[in-house]
């Protein structure tokens, strides 16, 4: 059986207290990386999240 561990948002070390990185924090984050997060076309394919949002730290 898998276990996941868990990471902080921001530091991406592994952290108890963080969250579970799904598929879900992934495409968020590549929408945000891709500049299209809120482009009209993508809101009836919205991305919900339990818990916080992966920081990448791009500026």
């Amino acid at each position: 059986m898998l276990n996941a561990r868990k990471v902080h948002p921001t530091t991406h070390q592994f952290d108890d207290s963080g969250i579970t990185l799904t598929p879900a924090h992934v495409f968020k984050a590549l929408r945000r990386v891709a500049g299209i997060a809120e482009a009209d076309a993508l809101r009836p394919f919205a991305i919900h999240l339990d818990g916080a949002e992966l920081e990448l730290g791009l500026s």
